[in-house]
């Protein structure tokens, strides 16, 4: 499974791990993989602006590859020592994007806020990702009820992950009938751009099944209304009553459909989400994933 680092012997070698690691070590996704360091795709980058956030940070890295994670570590202090700069993981999809930059580190080229980082590999070796369209950045693209940052934050994302933004979600595109593209830029791909991925698609998916299930309900009520109409004798005294109670009922059914395809349940079955591009990778990057 790509990402996936678990050690063969399904145990964690803590020694493997930096010692101001702050996380867990019990987990294998924390776990150095079994790689060398030249094939590693995680930096550690230290001399970071004391107030530095994820979006601070992956705004002053580009072409170099798409990150896969981004960890910020604020400043410290101990009894033996007081940092007053914060410092940073950043592990990127292929080892490409290590060596970009730290390229431009060693060329100065690489600064954030007004600080000149100090970019080094991290101890905790990361190895390279599956090439393909994956990335921490998404397009969502539906009615705007439903597709934006609150609704989003509150119905989706905020139920079951905790996730850091780069930059505030911005709409891309507009349609008609209310209808918007939102690009949300994740702070990582993993545990964050990808659980949001599938949270959308379980929303959607739920939308079109209900949906369905409306709509198959309501065709076979307004068929039964049809057959009855055929079988009511044009001889009978009863007949207009008849016919008008079942067109009255008719009405209804059409006055049922016609809200269904206003609700937040139909929003949802129309609505669709991809993979957008990340703003830290080079275009030969993003052409090797497509």
């Amino acid at each position: 499974m790509p990402g996936s680092r678990r050690p063969a012997s399904g145990k964690v070698d803590s020694s493997a791990m930096s010692s101001n690691y702050k996380g867990s070590k019990r987990n294998p996704d924390n776990h150095s993989d079994d790689i060398s360091e030249e094939e590693s795709c995680s930096l550690w980058i230290m001399r970071l602006p004391h107030d530095c956030t994820v979006h601070m940070l992956l705004s002053h890295i580009r072409h170099c590859d798409k990150v896969y994670a981004t960890v910020i570590n604020p400043p410290t202090q101990t009894e033996e020592m007081e940092h007053d700069t914060a410092a940073a993981k950043v592990v990127f999809w292929s080892r490409q994007g290590v060596d970009r930059l730290m390229a431009q580190f060693k060329a100065g080229r690489f600064i954030v806020g007004r600080m000149a980082p100090l970019v080094q590999m991290n101890r905790v070796l990361v190895r390279a990702q599956t090439p393909g369209r994956e990335c921490r950045v998404l397009l969502i693209t539906g009615h705007k009820h439903i597709i934006n940052e609150q609704t989003l934050r509150d119905e989706v994302f905020g139920t079951w992950f905790t996730w850091q933004d780069d930059g505030a979600p911005a709409v891309v595109a507009t349609f008609h009938d209310g209808v918007h593209r939102l690009e949300w830029r994740f702070g990582s791909y993993r545990c964050q751009a990808e659980n949001a991925m599938v949270g959308i698609q379980r929303k959607i998916s739920r939308g079109k099944k209900i949906l369905a299930e409306a709509m198959l309900a309501i065709e076979k009520k307004k068929e039964q209304i049809q057959r009855d109409m055929l079988l009511i004798p044009a001889d009978f005294d009863a007949a207009v009553v008849l016919r008008k109670g079942l067109e009255h009922r008719l009405e209804r059914l059409l006055q049922e459909s016609d809200a269904l395809k206003g609700s937040d349940v139909f929003m949802w079955a129309h609505a669709h989400v991809d993979y957008g591009v990340d703003p830290c990778a080079s275009r030969s990057v993003l052409l090797e994933s497509e």
